[in-house]
């Protein structure tokens, strides 16, 4: 402590022992027998921190926001927050991997998974990340960009370890969950939510898809409170729980609908010996006990397996003479058991009457089987095992018969959930100048279960007979764009349309469409900056040009709308006309700026279209002058050289006289 009276405050800090104190610097040397011991005793033992270690390979990104809203003091906190989640985790070649992407309007591999590989080197690493001045927090295009191209072999992602995705956004952006969702189809690939007070909790929940994956902050600064939560989340290997019974009962299940057995009269409990020695082998079972009958989703799934490992349950559907594979839940089993897995509410496969079943494990098949006792089973197994979801493939020709072998596997089904709009109107309010193709939202009906297609109409609504060509509603995807170039908002602001969305059950909901334009005040695309000058700047010196632009199409008018400290020094030219114009900052005809009296103005520029106003704002530093002192001798100095020059100058006089006389006066003779 040097100087302060605020001797308590920093006695709480530390021990009495660790408190030192200066009365100013400059007898900081005096206290020095008394630092150096201090800061060079070893503590009495020292205690590793202890790495949080999963018990997988996990592959973990940090998807960071670099925009102006998470930029100065903001960013530091932020990378501060990775930083120490890095600290702490058991970064290495074959534990866990951690990569950056950053973001704004575009998303950028800032650090690859195989290039630090010590907590120490990647936590100091994202400490030194340089922050961004991006105007949008484009989460939706970073989410593809990692999955694309972020976790490829070239980056040092592994195929053996989970890719788990976590993300910090300030702002709301839509269309998150929809990558997401494609994202985590792809089990393990996880994704985490760091909500830091954004506003927009729903679409960033369902980003996340488990609510023990979403975390809210409510600043930057309080991130820390998170840290822990969120180390714990993101090390935990992507194993869902099973349900596990001694009697092969169906637990937690929902059976209000017809629930399909492995067999007529047999159960998996009853085919818990056999294994038919399937390697990578994936299984399609094709009989009417595994056939979907009716509009519905799987709720559970019951089997007995003779190991433990990795199993991909499948839909498969027909199409034409191959089948596609519609979705597939994952889930990891333990030792020999018949287990009951339940699955969570927003895994639940939709499925449609006629849908069959199958499954596949990497490696061993690890699903028990038995002797077919009655009428055999019907199916098809193949290799390779690798179809992924949407993908068709033709069991008839490229797999192999199943004959004589039954399986230890049912699925259970509950009902559809009907379609419901959670609101009769759904409301969007968009700038008037947003170009054909734009987003403007995104359609949400509760409902859409797992792998279910929704369709959606548009309907004219009688009281907006023009709405609907200015719009395009997509048919399964329920995103909402500009089709056409909008009318002013002065002219017409208001549109609405009707949308039905149909699910795979044919179950209906409709909803109004309510979508209002409004004009967008001109853009001052080179401010705020900085600049600075000198007091010698002259009169009607350009200072700054700086280009204004109506998004609107509106034309635009530029003044000087003050200054601080307020002066005359300043004025606004500009006689461009139109949308887009240059208007420029000059010093008056007669400036007079000056370092001692005022080192800084702050200069507004206010450009209005007739509608709607922006302000600019320019720094404009005076420079400290740099004066050199010309040396003046004393008044004495030059007498003392006239004194001391004088006989000089007399005796050069003379010698020049004697000269002349000598060389051009003729001697005069006596007669």
């Amino acid at each position: 402590n040097i100087s302060s009276s605020d001797d308590p405050e920093f006695l709480d800090t530390v021990d009495d022992d660790k408190y030192l104190k200066a009365v100013n610097f400059s007898v900081l040397q005096c206290i020095n027998d008394v630092v150096v011991p201090n800061i060079t005793q070893c503590p009495d033992s020292v205690t590793p921190a202890s790495l949080v270690s999963p018990s997988c390979q996990l592959d973990i990104v940090f998807i960071m926001e670099r925009t102006e809203t998470s930029s100065h003091e903001n960013y530091v906190f932020l990378k501060s927050f990775f930083s120490n989640i890095a600290l702490q985790l058991d970064v290495s070649s074959s534990t866990i991997r951690i990569g950056v992407v950053t973001y704004d309007t575009d998303a950028y591999t800032t650090i690859a998974l195989d290039t630090y590989m010590t907590p120490t080197e990647i936590s100091y690493q994202i400490l030194k990340l340089q922050e961004g001045t991006g105007k949008r927090n484009m989460i939706d295009t970073a989410l593809v960009h990692t999955k694309n191209n972020f976790f490829t072999a070239a980056n040092g992602d592994r195929a053996s370890a989970a890719n788990y995705y976590v993300f910090a956004i300030d702002g709301v952006r839509s269309g998150a969950s929809i990558q997401a969702e494609y994202i985590m189809k792809g089990w393990p690939n996880t994704v985490f939510a760091i909500d830091i007070n954004s506003g927009y909790e729903k679409e960033y929940r369902r980003t996340a898809g488990d609510n023990s994956r979403y975390f809210y902050a409510s600043s930057y600064a309080n991130l820390s409170a998170i840290e822990s939560d969120v180390i714990a989340a993101i090390t935990k290997c992507p194993v869902p729980q099973p349900v596990t019974t001694t009697d092969g009962s169906l637990m937690f299940a929902d059976v209000s609908a017809p629930c399909l057995n492995s067999l007529i009269y047999l159960y998996p409990e009853d085919l818990t010996e056999g294994k038919d020695g399937g390697q990578n082998t994936m299984y399609l079972m094709t009989d009417f006990v595994y056939t979907i009958t009716s509009c519905s989703r799987i709720t559970s799934w019951e089997f007995s397996h003779w190991k433990s490992g990795y199993i991909d349950f499948m839909v498969w559907r027909p199409s034409g003479s191959n089948y596609k594979l519609v979705a597939y839940n994952t889930i990891y089993v333990s030792g020999k058991n018949t287990t009951t897995y339940t699955v969570v509410e927003y895994e639940r496969i939709a499925v449609l009457q006629g849908d069959l079943i199958g499954w596949r494990s990497k490696g061993d098949n690890l699903v028990t089987s038995g002797p077919c006792l009655g009428p055999c089973a019907e199916g098809y197994k193949a290799s390779p095992n690798n179809v992924q979801i949407g993908e068709e493939f033709d069991w008839t020709n490229s797999g192999t018969s199943i004959n004589g072998t039954a399986y230890a596997i049912k699925a259970c089904l509950e009902d559809n959930t009907a379609m419901a709009f959670s609101s009769p109107t759904i409301s969007a309010k968009i700038p008037d100048h947003l170009p054909a193709g734009s987003f403007v939202t995104l359609l949400e009906p509760d409902g859409a279960d797992y792998a279910e297609v929704v369709n959606y109409t548009v309907l004219q609504h009688p009281s907006y007979p023009n709405s609907m060509e200015y719009f395009n509603v997509g048919e399964t995807s329920g995103q909402i764009t500009v089709a056409k170039r909008l009318l002013k908002a002065k002219v017409k602001s208001d549109y609405a349309f009707l949308v039905r969305a149909k699910d795979s059950c044919n179950t209906t909901a409709t909803a109004t469409v309510s979508i209002q334009t409004q004009n967008m005040p001109p853009e001052v695309l080179g401010m705020p900056n900085i600049i600075s000058i000198t007091e010698e700047t002259e009169g009607d010196t350009v200072l700054y040009t700086t280009i204004v632009e109506d998004p609107s199409g509106d034309s635009v008018c530029c003044s000087l709308e003050s200054t601080l400290p307020k002066t005359n020094n300043f004025v606004v030219f500009g006689n461009d006309t139109g949308i887009r114009v240059n208007y420029s900052i000059m010093a008056s005809d007669a400036p007079a700026f000056s370092y001692r009296q005022y080192n800084s103005y702050i200069v507004k520029l206010c450009c209005d279209d007739d509608e709607d106003k922006s302000t600019g704002v320019l720094i404009v530093n005076i420079k400290k002058p740099n004066k050199t002192t010309t040396y003046e001798p004393p008044g004495w100095f030059m007498i003392s050289i006239a004194i001391s020059c004088t006989p000089i100058f007399l005796m050069a006089l003379m010698a020049c006289v004697v000269l002349i006389q000598t060389m051009f006066v003729p001697e005069q003779r006596a007669d």
